[in-house]
């Protein structure tokens, strides 16, 4: 047996508990990581990957191919020149056939080369304390992860670390992988899949806001003129919805008399929507499509061209929708699953929409209490316009005790372009911290990003910005679920799309109390508390809040 045979053999008995354990579990690359670490030789005397292998086949032979089990069982007769190729493992060392050779085997003088027999390490480290090398080899697991750590890092001997200071630098290459310690450089790789493995409670919180989420039935836009010309003499427009009714009676007419592609008509009127354009009689068509479209409140004189939407005429997506929302209700019952949620749902029947009508600026909101788990607020920011309400001033806004309404949970402001950072340090003297913001991208009639040049001052405003703050470290929010981007069309001046009500809900679960300032009629809603001066009157259900702001109103 030569020196390098025999330094391999005094580290195997010295370690073999620790090698066959975890984070090792015995694979071979690793082990010789190990070794070369816990090894003071250097230059010409280090030990190879392939001669470390070559060892190890020698130890077996020596006794007896009783010294190892391995997996696969020839293991040791595979070639690897790369040793990170190698995902052989030995799954168990006899330590007392090493032992019993280590005794019997004596070391000579090689005549040839005139080295000397080889002398144990005094240590295992360069520098490291001799006590750490001969001290037995530990039993408990937390130290010995620790003493591993020390060897395959080259690290003097450092106080005793916790199991979770361990193992946090000792990441997987994959899911099923175990874990390692011996390459640095794949630690931030392996540390970035671990961040990206969605927990199974992210997981089932997904796939329950699949089961309570009220769908709305999509349907296509046509795209062929020539369906859209051959509609306008077809259809009749409602002014007050902006819809436009397809007579059946003249398109069967046009399918019986055979009209070029009128059964490609029939087929695309079933399936998608179609714009037809209005042509009145003081429309000129030679100025283009109005930039206000269905939002235009001078539609009945302007010269510009309109359109109205003929939806499809089989509404499949439509039935569709209606039955998975009939479903809702019997997944509300389903309460295995509480996560992220105050309660059961099942246990706690949604409030009524509730609204109070008043000056948000001189509202006590200690009458509202403090306990919402979500406020969005829609503040009327200067903007220096021309516009049909009366503003705030920012250093209004700021005055008001927003910090008063919360202990714990999200904020959500909306912003303008100029006021995005003067949003951010609000939020931040009310005690939020600004986590995140959801963007608005904004749509007009036919589907398309509006580019009016209505606001904006350098370039067009065809977004909005939604400001999430959030307070205190609320465990039960439901992360990760609606993506930060929302696409839908306009409506009415300021009004917001309805779609952010389902993205904020599905965060804060059902059953929770919440809160909008600065709202209107058509922001009320079940579960939620609306309060702004453009509210029809006073509705209250809950009985405590309307003790005390009844008291305080009759003062």
């Amino acid at each position: 047996m030569d020196r390098k045979t025999h330094e391999v053999l005094k580290f195997l008995i010295d370690w073999n508990n620790l090698l066959v354990d975890p984070p090792v579990e015995g694979a071979i690359s690793e082990m010789y990581f190990c070794f070369i670490a816990s090894c003071q030789v250097k230059g010409k005397d280090k030990v190879s990957w392939l001669q470390f292998v070559k060892c190890l086949q020698n130890i077996d032979e020596i006794c007896i191919c009783h010294a190892f089990t391995c997996y696969p069982s020839n293991a040791l007769s595979l070639t690897y020149e790369d040793p990170f190729k190698c995902f052989s493992r030995i799954t168990s060392i006899d330590r007392l056939a090493l032992n019993l050779v280590y005794k019997r085997v004596k070391i000579t003088m090689d005549p040839v080369s005139g080295e000397e027999s080889p002398k144990t390490p005094s240590s295992p480290l360069p520098g490291a304390q001799t006590a750490i090398y001969h001290k037995p080899i530990p039993k408990d697991k937390e130290e010995k992860l620790d003493l591993l750590l020390e060897l395959a890092e080259s690290r003097r001997a450092k106080p005793k670390r916790s199991i979770n200071d361990l193992c946090a630098g000792l990441t997987p290459t994959d899911l099923e992988d175990i874990y390692t310690t011996t390459s640095k450089a794949k630690r931030l790789r392996q540390l970035n899949l671990l961040l990206a493995t969605h927990a199974g409670s992210h997981i089932l919180t997904k796939e329950r806001a699949k089961l309570r989420t009220i769908i709305k039935p999509f349907y296509d836009c046509c795209d062929d003129p020539k369906h859209t010309q051959m509609l306008i003499s077809l259809v009749s427009f409602d002014r007050q919805t902006n819809y436009c009714k397809l007579d059946q009676h003249k398109l069967n007419d046009r399918l019986n008399m055979g009209y070029g592609n009128d059964n490609d008509i029939s087929k695309c009127v079933n399936q998608k929507i179609h714009f037809i354009p209005i042509i009145q009689s003081q429309t000129d068509t030679k100025l283009g499509d109005c930039s206000y479209l269905d939002t235009c409140h001078k539609m009945s004189s302007c010269r510009y061209v309109h359109y109205g939407q003929l939806m499809p005429l089989d509404d499949v997506s439509a039935k569709k929708a209606t039955q998975h929302n009939k479903s809702i209700q019997k997944a509300m019952q389903v309460s295995d699953f509480t996560r992220g949620e105050s309660m059961s749902p099942a246990s706690r029947p949604e409030l009524p929409a509730q609204w109070i009508n008043c000056d948000v600026t001189k509202l006590d909101f200690s009458i509202l209490g403090n306990d919402f788990a979500l406020i969005i607020a829609d503040p009327s920011w200067t903007i220096h316009m021309n516009l049909n309400y009366s503003s705030l001033t920012d250093s209004d806004l700021l005055q008001i005790r927003m910090d008063k309404l919360q202990k714990e949970g999200l904020f959500l402001l909306w912003v303008t372009g100029r006021t995005i950072e003067t949003g951010r340090d609000f939020l931040k003297k009310w005690g939020y911290k600004v986590v995140n913001q959801i963007t608005w991208v904004k749509t007009n009639q036919l589907v398309r990003t509006i580019s009016t040049g209505r606001t904006g001052h350098w370039l067009n405003h065809s977004k909005e910005h939604l400001l999430v703050g959030l307070k205190g470290n609320p465990k039960w929010l439901n992360k990760c679920i609606d993506p930060q981007i929302l696409i839908s069309s306009t409506r009415e001046t300021s009004r917001k799309p309805d779609e952010i009500y389902g993205m904020v809900e599905r965060m804060v679960g059902p059953g929770t109390r919440k809160l909008e300032i600065f709202g209107r009629q058509h922001n009320t809603r079940p579960g939620w508390l609306t309060i702004g001066n453009q509210l029809n009157g006073t509705h209250l259900v809950e009985k405590e809040i309307a003790e005390r702001y009844y008291k305080v109103a009759s003062v």
